[in-house]
Order: C-alpha cells, then sequence, then structure tokens
C-alpha cells in the first residue's frame, strides 16, 4: 500500500523529505497507464480542499465522467460521488462557437511580462515552424515592437488583444511588415487559433472554480516522433501546438493568483510543447510558480528526456516512470538508478500499470497503480482492466 499526497512537496516542517521539488512528472509510453494514474491523482486530490485544474487535450475525461455521473445507478449507490463530479466545472472550447473566441487571449489573460511572453512565442512558433517561408530581421522586430505596443495599451486600460498585435502589422507602410501581418492574419482567421485571438473585449477563462476540466475540441497534435527533415508538418498541427502555448498561460496564471491556496494543475500530453524551444519557456514558466504559491504542477508526457534541458531549480520532487521500450536505460538513470544488466530486466518486465515510483522521501520501488475505491472503479475502468487481469493470472489459483 503506498500513501500519496500530491501537495505535500509544497509543505514544510515535515520529518523524511528529502526534496523541496514541489512537481509531479508521469512518463510513459501510450497505453502504459499515465493518463489512469493521472485521473486517479486528479479525482482524489480533488475531494479534499484543493484547487485543481486538469487540461486535457484529448478530451478524454468530460464525456466519460459526465456519462457515469448522470447514470441512475451510479447515483443510487455513490450519491456524493455523483454530485461532486457533476458540480466538477468542465469547459470544452470550441472555435466553432463564436462566444468562445479570444478566450486565451495572452494579453487578456496574463500580466505585462508574460503577456509579452507568450504572444511572442505564440507568434514566432506559427513563423518559424511553416519552412515554406522566410522572415526577415525587420519583420520579427516589427512583430516584437507591435506586441509591446498593444500589451503596453492594455496595461493603460485600453480594451485591446492580440488582434490588435495584427492590425498593426498589416497597417504598416512598409510592404514587408503588411505581408507578414496580412500571412498571420489568414492563418488565425477560421482556424483553432481564434480561442486565443481577440479584440480585448472578452472576458478569458474564469479562475474562480474550485475543480476545473479544462479541453479543447478540434486539436490536431502532432505524433511524438521525430520528423524527418523533408517533412512539414500539416498546417493545424502548428496552430493547435501555437494554442497549447495560450493554454500553458492559463495554467501558469491559474497556479499564482492565491499563495495561500493549494492549487494543482494537471496537464496531460506536455510532450507537444517541448518539442520546441517556446513550449519549453511555458512550461519553465509553469513550473517556477511553484512553491513561493503553494503550487503543484504535475505533467504528463511520455518521455523522461521532456523534463531536461534547463536549468530550472524548481523540478520535480515526484516522479512516476512507466515502461517506454525506447528508454529503459534512461528510465533507470532518470529515477537514478544504474542502467546494469539486472535493472533493465526489472523494467522489462514491468506490465501495463505498473510504473517506478520515486517519492519526496526518496523512496523508489516499482509500483503496480490500482483503484481500491468502488465509486471511483467506474470512472477509471480503461486501465483497470488490464492491470485487474495480469494480476488474478499471475496470483489466482
Amino acid at each position: 500500500m503506498v500513501l500519496f499526497n500530491a501537495t505535500v512537496g509544497n509543505k514544510e516542517g515535515i520529518s523524511g523529505k528529502r526534496t523541496k521539488n514541489p512537481h509531479i512528472l508521469i512518463t510513459g509510453a501510450t497505453g502504459e497507464g499515465k493518463s489512469f494514474l493521472a485521473e486517479l491523482i486528479f479525482l482524489l486530490t480533488s475531494l479534499p480542499n484543493v484547487k485543481c485544474l486538469y487540461v486535457d487535450p484529448k478530451r478524454s475525461i468530460r464525456k466519460h465522467f459526465e456519462t457515469i455521473a448522470q447514470n441512475p445507478n451510479f447515483i443510487k449507490h455513490y450519491p456524493k460521488l455523483a454530485q461532486h463530479i457533476q458540480n466538477i466545472n468542465f469547459i470544452t472550447l470550441d472555435s466553432k462557437v463564436k462566444s468562445n473566441h479570444g478566450t486565451l487571449d495572452p494579453i487578456v489573460m496574463l500580466d505585462k511580462d508574460d503577456a509579452v511572453s507568450v504572444s511572442k512565442n505564440m507568434l514566432n512558433y506559427l513563423i518559424f515552424s511553416n519552412k515554406r517561408i522566410q522572415v526577415s530581421m525587420k519583420q520579427m522586430t516589427a512583430i516584437s515592437r507591435a506586441i509591446n505596443k498593444v500589451v503596453a495599451q492594455r496595461q493603460a486600460g485600453e480594451i485591446v488583444g492580440l488582434k490588435h498585435v495584427l492590425k498593426e502589422l498589416t497597417s504598416s507602410q512598409d510592404n514587408n511588415v503588411f505581408e507578414v501581418g496580412e500571412y498571420l492574419t489568414s492563418i488565425v482567421e477560421n482556424s483553432i487559433l481564434e480561442l486565443a485571438f481577440s479584440n480585448g473585449n472578452v472576458q478569458g477563462l474564469s479562475y474562480d472554480k474550485r475543480v476545473t476540466v479544462l479541453e479543447v475540441a478540434d486539436l490536431s497534435l502532432p505524433d511524438n516522433k521525430d520528423n524527418k527533415q523533408d517533412v512539414t508538418p500539416e498546417d493545424k498541427e502548428i496552430n493547435s501546438t501555437a494554442l497549447m502555448f495560450a493554454l500553458g498561460a492559463f495554467c501558469t496564471r491559474f497556479g499564482e493568483l492565491n499563495r495561500n491556496e493549494d492549487t494543482i494543475e494537471f496537464f496531460d500530453e506536455a510532450w507537444v510543447l517541448m518539442k520546441s524551444a517556446e513550449g519549453r519557456a511555458v512550461i519553465q514558466s509553469m513550473r517556477r510558480v511553484g512553491r513561493f504559491y503553494n503550487n503543484i504542477l504535475c505533467l504528463i508526457t511520455q518521455s523522461v528526456h521532456d523534463a531536461e534541458g534547463d536549468d530550472d531549480t524548481t523540478g520535480f520532487g515526484t516522479l512516476f516512470a512507466f515502461k517506454e521500450d525506447n528508454e529503459l536505460p534512461d528510465i533507470l538513470e532518470h529515477v537514478g538508478l544504474t542502467a546494469n544488466e539486472e535493472n533493465l530486466e526489472w523494467l522489462k518486465n514491468m506490465i501495463s500499470g505498473q510504473c517506478l515510483y520515486k517519492d519526496v522521501y526518496g523512496n523508489l520501488n516499482m509500483i503496480s497503480v490500482y483503484n481500491i475505491f468502488d465509486g471511483i472503479d467506474p470512472l477509471l475502468k480503461p486501465m483497470k482492466a488490464t492491470v485487474s487481469s495480469n494480476l488474478e493470472n499471475k496470483y489466482a489459483v
């Protein structure tokens, strides 16, 4: 039996705790149990007085949770849990719904420095990810100046948003600047990016609800594979990845609103952000909220390498590493073990639903992730059968 408290990483005066790194990292291949574990932790953490946000790009939670919680038989047997699920603030952002436009606008929802940073990251990614176009230094400078100007206007009380950056560019007398503005405007119009571009007259997403699940309709995320250099990412994938920057920025803001309140964000499919320098900057911003704000970030991603590549000391104090066949030596190194033959064989024998777990006390072992709560069981059905059947086959007489 493993006792796990998702918020313990940020608590002081706990005997035996070896790290002050508050965040949680869940890694592993598809189908090994990452999402099952993340959703189990999310549900259990949402029951006490912790403010929770789950960013669900795969849209795997809302429909399933709501279906179960509205089932008459479930309500009869688990009325309090059914009420809890029904009280979750489920948000689905759909760019086809005009009222959703601009709800993730960084200039609307963020403070000055973060608004500038995220806006630049988004526009830079949209430009440099498309190998079919070339952008000059003059054009990049114009974009930067336009962002700084519009953010300053917002700080001064004007009703402006990210669309005004595009208007600044397209109103330029310099043809080169006008062209890059036209290009950006053309890819935003009638795309998923409209969720992050507004004229400033939107409220943005609310941070007030205690438990929120946020999903985005029609995200087209790339595969977690290194593309060959001659392969150009699809425009929809580029747009969806750029929008993930805005989602990450929303997480950052969620975690820093009240430093006296326990908060935790679960960010699924985090590897999408780690694929670019701009995305890694967003992840670093999310991590740095950390201990000062009594905040925990739980990243759910595929590779142990997604936690590498920066000098940020606000790291991951809790590790759950599911099997990824292409990374067995790296997984062992990730948790502090030697990649010798015995350890590699130990790791190879892990089944779906098992992972290496390293906690804030320095304990490390292989665990089987298994739900013991009957009421929560139907909400987590997909992985439970796999773990159960393996345990039955191994130990049943």
